[in-house]
């Protein structure tokens, strides 16, 4: 979707899968170096820490609590031990 670093797209897994779904989703998805997984991994908890902050347009003196328990549930999925994707042994040369 991005022009730029696809780390930013891929930051959306943390948001749209949970963590069981990940390993599918990454082996379907194809070869990704460690850094980009990082990257992402790093934009979704940017994105997770914005979310802590919404407050609703109406009344912005009150939380917006959907916003903030997505990004609950978006900083638990991102800060759970993973480990980066492995290249597949096809990948290698």
């Amino acid at each position: 979707m991005t022009a730029g670093d696809a780390a930013t797209d891929l930051a959306a897994v943390w948001w749209l899968f949970d963590l069981d779904a990940h390993i599918e989703f990454w082996s379907a998805y194809g070869e990704i170096n460690a850094a980009t997984w990082h990257r992402a991994r790093a934009w979704a908890a940017v994105f997770g820490l914005s979310f802590l902050n919404y407050r609703l347009a109406a009344d912005p003196d009150i939380a917006d609590t959907h916003a903030q328990g997505l990004a609950r549930i978006q900083l638990q999925r991102v800060t759970a031990p993973q480990l980066p994707p492995q290249p597949t042994s096809d990948a290698l040369p």
